[in-house]
């Protein structure tokens, strides 16, 4: 297909002219302006002959039209050879194509605090949450109860944490409670300091000399552990954890993992007391983005814009931290015409696709987890430079 040849052109067109630096890209040939009219250039009849392909079927002009292919693909064998000479005098001046390596965004840090003004709904997963905790294990289930809370990325399995975790009566059932964000890289050596929390704990950083500062600092305690945001499938570096924290700890311990994978608690045994973690309620939603969004304002200022966020909120699919984003983006908004722009966002749109950060497992499946945040972030800056744009 000749869309297969253009590809084939845009990607040798590529390896020729550029060169990956750090931070930027960097055009090793003098020829910025005639390479950029020439990619443009078979960008766009890449895009006409997909068109073209799909319509082919139902067009009979269409179908005709195609036909003049062999005659564009000849032109474009025309314009391979001659970046074939120039790929060979690039091997001739011993211009190499330095590799980038991606570079993975780090993740928010998170901690046990909570705004409780800020959070809408969740009062039954609370209470049901609250309920595991002070369940007691039965002679077959170990010692150490875990619970994994399981959920899509931006759901609120961290608030849900949080709410447990600062509720009066959990604080008064539990004589020790450990708050440890884990995020990717699953640190045993930095968590159990984190468990310790100086408690006889050394300079060292051998992983005997710190377990063992951890386990005198919880032996025989009823303690609550949170482990947030756990992303390793990896059974041994949770078993190095897990073992002494079974053999030292009191009665009716408990740890609560969030974690977006499934396989995580399957990893840990925990599938029988794992908690599935929804989306908010359209109602619960919006009214998240409307605190957020009208804070501040007389209810005569915000009438005509409610409409417009009930839009919004709609596509933050019943996720809180998408509601809360967009909510403290357009609380600065004074123009209905920036609310619309907002709603009509493509970028937005994207972000909030179905299966939004939803992760299997495997490592390009995180790859995309992390562009599609990227996506969003995009979406918001575009939606402030846009703005900017129209007002000067």
């Amino acid at each position: 297909m000749v869309a297969a040849l253009v590809l084939m052109l845009l990607d040798k067109l590529a390896s020729v002219t550029y060169e990956y630096t750090e931070k930027e890209v960097r055009l090793v040939l003098d020829v910025k302006k005639e390479v950029e009219e020439f990619t443009g250039n078979l960008e766009a009849i890449q895009a006409v002959l997909e068109d073209a392909e799909q319509k082919q079927v139902k067009h009979a002009s269409v179908r005709n039209w195609v036909i003049l292919r062999r005659d564009i693909a000849l032109k474009i064998k025309d314009l391979n050879d001659k970046l074939t000479v120039i790929a060979n005098q690039r091997q001739a001046y011993n211009l190499q194509s330095i590799e980038r390596i991606a570079e993975q965004p780090e993740r928010q840090k998170s901690s046990s605090f909570v705004d409780i003004s800020k959070v809408f709904g969740r009062e039954n997963e609370k209470d049901g949450l609250i309920s595991r905790l002070f369940s007691e294990s039965s002679q077959e289930e170990r010692a150490l109860l875990v619970i994994p809370i399981i959920g899509m990325g931006g759901v609120g399995k961290t608030t849900l944490a949080q709410l447990v975790y600062n509720d009066e009566n959990v604080k008064a059932h539990f004589e020790k409670r450990i708050w440890v964000c884990v995020s990717d890289h699953f640190d045993e050596i930095k968590i159990a300091k984190a468990i310790a929390d100086g408690n006889g704990i050394s300079n060292s950083n051998e992983l005997e000399a710190v377990l063992q500062c951890m386990s005198k600092s919880i032996e025989g305690k009823n303690f609550l552990l949170v482990l947030d945001d756990v992303w390793t499938q990896d059974h041994t570096e949770w078993e190095q954890l897990e073992l002494p924290l079974m053999q030292n700890c009191g009665e009716g311990s408990r740890i609560i993992v969030t974690t977006r994978k499934e396989e995580v608690a399957i990893m840990m045994e925990a599938t029988t007391h794992m908690m599935p973690l929804k989306q908010l309620s359209m109602q619960n939603c919006l009214s998240l983005f409307n605190h957020i969004a009208f804070l501040g304002k007389k209810e005569d200022e915000s009438t005509v814009f409610r409409a417009i966020g009930e839009g919004i909120v709609k596509k933050c699919k019943g996720l809180p931290l998408a509601a809360k984003t967009l909510a403290s983006l357009m609380c600065y908004k004074k123009m209905v015409k920036e609310w619309q722009d907002v709603l009509v966002n493509i970028l937005i749109e994207l972000w909030m696709s179905q299966d939004y950060l939803h992760s299997k497992g495997n490592h390009e499946k995180e790859v995309l987890v992390a562009h599609r945040e990227r996506m969003f972030h995009y979406g918001v800056v575009w939606c402030k430079q846009h703005n900017r744009a129209t007002t000067e």
